[in-house]
Formats: structure tokens, C-alpha cells, sequence
């Protein structure tokens, strides 16, 4: 089986990308037993944050750069496609604050700031490549006898204005299926390949749609937000018109940090689910595809999202190692975090959680829904997982 790749992606910041891409790969880890491969490819690593502890990322990973940032940077240098096999965390155990126990697969790629400047990198590179051409295109005009003796048809070449001048500036070009390349030696290990993307249309963002099978957005209900998907959805259908490889499909979109309480949320979260509200007429059907299991703002997850968060600790689990979670529905609050349901009818879930529901539960019911939506199955073993009634 060759794994579902997904790309979770909103080009507008602060939607809680990183905080959805930990969930999704954590539940299916540790509660459905995937095979799962996290990427963060966001400069400022906000996953790498949540899923590593600090120590391993600088003195273990950065030091022997394994990160993301390696792929794009040795085929900028050089053409040359590193496989991500090697720059996944070569201990699995450093991933997650989750104690894994035997059969649980949970592997990253991790991010650094160095992501950040891979756009002027690629800019720098390609000015340096011009000056050079430039230079020589000069002598092809004035010594074009000495040039060509030296460099065989070189003369002929550069007075060809519609080639790509040199195999590196064909290598920049070619950056954007790096990620999709990189990934092929890895496909067959895993279930399914969750990347973290940044805000913001990239090289990197690019690089993700092309290798992805679908993609997810995390939305607030706020028209801002959701203007972020609008960009997304256009980018990707200029980039199926032009790149035949470009395969990637809307998953749907997952309303996140969602205040229940606030009217604005209210009335936007009504008219994502198709119904009108506040005199105003609900979004085309089929636009946003929301995922009916939606995750409210709650403090819980606000402080998951460095390694060594302090929540409330696991019942009946002393892990030897400080900010350790003994399972995954412990991390995500387990039977000490219980809300309200809403009572508002876009977001009323009572049919199916009652008066009140715990945030893990939620949180396992929305993995649940993810993989149908990309074609996974739910078998799992919940032998050694915490039941929640």
C-alpha cells in the first residue's frame, strides 16, 4: 500500500495548521494504529515544537542536518534529490510527548528557521547564474573563436534566447517536484504522510500541492480565514492547468478555535455548513466541504503546544520522563476536559455527544471522519489505548 499524502494548508496564519497536522497524526498513531510520517515545513516549526523535545532538535538533528530544509537547499546547490529516508528522526522515540508503546509508528521530518530563507536563496542563485551567463555571452560576441575552442558549442547555445541557459537555473525550475521525488522512497512504509505547511504562497507550499493527494484546511469562521482558502483552491487550479502531475484533491476544511459563545463565529460557522444566517445566504455548496466535527477553543490544546507542556497529568500513569502522556486521549484531556455542546444548530452535536462532551473523544471522531475522507480505513487496536465512555 502506498501512502495517502495530505497536505494541511490555509494561506492565512494563525488558523492552528500545525495544532490539526499533531492531532490528525497522533489519533491515527497511537489510536488507529497508522503508519504515519509528519513533515513540518513551516520555517517557524511550530510542529517540530509540539512534537520534539528541544534538546533533539538542536543537538541531534540540526547538527546532523537532518530537516526538511536539506532537501531544497542540496537541490538548489546541486540538483541532487535527497531521499527523505534520510533525514527522518533517526530515534522514533524522540517524536510525541505520548509514551509509545510496541507497535505504534510515528516518524518526522522536522523543520528549522533556515526554511525561511530558501525563497532569497533560490533568488541569490539565479541572479549569480545570470551575472556568469552574461559575462560570457559578452565574449561570445567579441571572442567568439577563443570561447568556442574552449567550450565546444557554447557560442551557439547562448545565442539562443529561448533555452534554459544552465542545467542549475533547469534545477530551480524543477524545485517545486523535489518534495513529491523526495518522498518516493518512503511511500511504501507508511499509511499516510501528513505535512505542515506555512502561511503564504512558497516555494515550500508549492512543493507540498505537487506531492500531495489531498489537502485540508483548517478554518476559523471568519471571513478573513476563509479568504486564505480561496487562494489556495486558485493557486492549485492554475497549477493542475499547467503541471499534469499536480493530482492533489480538497479534502474539506475543519472550523478550528471555534468560540461557540461568539456571534460572528456562529453566524459564519451557519453559513459553511450551508445555512443561511444573519439575513446573509450560505457559501455555494461544495466550497469549503466542512468537516462536521469541528474543534472549539479551548485552553487545553493552546498548551500542548510546546513538548514539555503542563496539562493535567495522566490518571494512573507516572511516565519517567517529565511532560510524558501515558496515552493519546490523555494528552487531549481525557475524562478532565468535558464542554458544553453548542446550542447553536450548526454546531449542535448533542444527537451524538449529549449535554456535554469530552474534547479527546471530539478529537478521535474527527480523526475518524479524516480518514474517510481520504480513503483510509478505521481499524485499529484500542487494547492499549485509554477508554472514554
Amino acid at each position: 500500500m502506498t501512502a495517502k499524502v495530505v497536505s494541511i494548508i490555509n494561506l492565512k496564519g494563525g488558523v492552528g495548521k500545525s495544532t490539526v497536522a499533531m492531532i490528525l497524526a497522533e489519533y491515527m498513531a497511537f489510536k488507529y494504529h497508522k503508519r504515519v510520517l509528519a513533515i513540518d515545513l513551516d520555517s517557524q516549526a511550530n510542529l517540530t515544537s509540539a512534537m520534539v523535545r528541544p534538546v533533539h532538535v538542536e543537538d541531534d538533528l540540526k547538527r546532523t542536518n537532518r530537516t526538511i530544509a536539506q532537501m531544497f537547499l542540496a537541490f538548489i546547490e546541486s540538483g541532487q534529490v535527497i531521499p527523505a529516508s534520510n533525514l527522518i528522526c533517526p530515534n522514533p522515540n524522540w517524536i510525541s510527548n505520548i509514551n509509545k508503546y510496541e507497535g505504534v509508528c510515528l516518524d518526522m521530518i522536522i523543520s528549522t528557521p533556515d526554511l525561511a530563507g530558501l525563497d532569497e536563496k533560490m533568488l541569490d542563485r539565479w541572479e549569480d547564474i545570470d551575472t556568469v551567463v552574461d559575462a560570457l555571452s559578452t565574449l561570445a560576441v567579441d571572442r567568439a573563436d577563443e570561447l568556442d575552442k574552449c567550450m565546444p558549442g557554447i557560442v551557439n547555445f547562448l545565442s539562443n534566447p529561448g533555452d534554459v541557459k544552465t542545467p542549475t537555473q533547469k534545477n530551480l525550475r524543477e524545485i517545486r517536484f523535489v518534495l513529491k521525488r523526495g518522498l518516493q522512497s518512503v511511500l511504501g512504509s507508511y499509511d499516510v504522510v501528513i505535512i505542515d505547511c506555512p502561511p503564504g504562497l512558497s516555494i515550500s507550499t508549492t512543493a507540498a500541492i505537487v506531492a500531495s493527494d489531498y489537502f485540508v484546511s483548517p478554518v476559523i469562521p471568519e471571513p478573513l480565514s476563509l479568504l486564505g482558502i480561496d487562494l489556495v483552491q486558485s493557486r492549485i487550479a492554475k497549477l493542475k492547468n499547467r503541471l499534469s502531475d499536480v493530482k492533489i484533491n480538497y479534502a474539506g476544511s475543519i472550523l478550528n478555535k471555534v468560540l461557540q459563545w461568539r456571534n460572528a463565529h456562529r453566524t459564519e460557522s451557519a453559513l459553511i455548513y450551508g445555512l443561511q444566517a444573519a439575513h446573509r445566504q450560505p457559501h455555494p455548496a461544495g466550497k469549503f466541504k466542512p468537516f462536521k466535527w469541528w474543534i472549539p477553543d479551548a485552553e487545553h490544546l493552546r498548551k500542548l503546544g510546546e513538548f514539555e507542556c503542563h496539562t493535567v497529568p495522566d490518571r494512573d500513569f507516572n511516565p519517567a520522563t517529565p511532560g510524558e502522556f501515558g496515552f493519546v486521549h490523555g494528552k487531549y484531556g481525557g475524562t478532565n476536559v468535558r464542554l458544553s455542546s453548542s446550542k447553536e444548530y450548526a454546531l449542535d452535536r448533542k444527537n451524538e455527544e449529549g449535554p456535554q462532551y469530552y474534547l479527546s473523544r471530539r478529537l478521535e471522531r474527527l480523526t475518524d471522519e479524516f480518514m474517510k475522507r481520504i480513503g483510509l480505513s478505521q481499524s485499529g487496536d484500542q487494547t492499549n489505548d485509554e477508554a472514554i465512555k
